[in-house]
């Protein structure tokens, strides 16, 4: 039998023995000569860890710690709070991410935004979210798209979602009525002359409730499309 044993995300669980662990990096920080410290997002929630030598030239290890990558990672033990990374190996570099500026520099918004989510709520769904996001932006999928469904799923995630089925006064939205965003509220009002109808309700609710990949195959969202995307970004910062 292995001597990696896959425990519960508890503290005590985590330090008794080394995990083996799917992991994608939002952060790497340089520490001492040769060293970095990552902060990286599991299946079973968030890991910080040290990699000893990762930056010297030779160091097995480097290639394994990369951001836009899903990376397989064992962690072992360390002497404080962080764990030391054992071993690591890319799996998947979503390398044409690379190719697009715009694509990139919202790749790295979002593992910003992860590592600000996951320090107020530290589950594990932030690593499917942001695997779907990387795998979407690789795949070309439109990236108005991918944003305004990253941004629904983050606020998703941190349970203050956008409710896409009630108004701020607690009614079920209306197919016939229109809506504003209300900020100060943080949901949909209703108002005469508001942009939000019943299009692009379904499609919040689609995003709300679908993978990316799914998402992506529904026709004629494109009108909608743009107000969803100010919509989903303006409801995320007001966090």
């Amino acid at each position: 039998m292995s001597s990696l044993t896959q425990p519960p995300a508890g503290g005590a669980a985590r330090s008794q023995a080394p995990e083996r662990l799917m992991a994608i990096i939002v952060r790497r920080t340089d520490y001492g000569e040769a060293d970095r410290i990552i902060q990286c997002i599991t299946p079973r929630g968030q890991r910080s860890a040290i990699a000893k030598g990762a930056r010297r030239p030779r160091s097995k290890l480097a290639g394994g710690i990369e951001p836009l990558a899903t990376n397989e990672l064992i962690l072992r033990r360390g002497k404080g709070q962080l764990q030391v990374v054992g071993s690591a190996r890319m799996q998947v570099y979503y390398r044409r991410i690379l190719a697009d500026y715009d694509r990139l520099s919202f790749a790295y918004e979002a593992l910003a935004l992860v590592r600000r989510g996951v320090a107020m709520v530290d589950e594990p769904v932030w690593f499917g979210l942001t695997q779907q996001l990387l795998v979407a932006l690789d795949d070309g999928v439109p990236l108005a798209l991918a944003k305004a469904w990253f941004y629904v799923r983050y606020m998703v995630a941190l349970g203050q979602e956008l409710s896409a089925w009630h108004d701020v006064n607690g009614q079920a939205l209306q197919p016939h009525q229109h809506y504003r965003y209300s900020a100060q509220e943080r949901g949909l009002a209703p108002s005469p002359h508001g942009s939000i109808g019943a299009g692009h309700i379904k499609l919040l609710r689609l995003m709300g409730q679908y993978d990316i990949a799914a998402v992506a195959q529904v026709g004629g969202t494109e009108d909608y499309l743009a107000d969803v995307l100010a919509l989903a970004q303006h409801h995320a910062a007001t966090v």
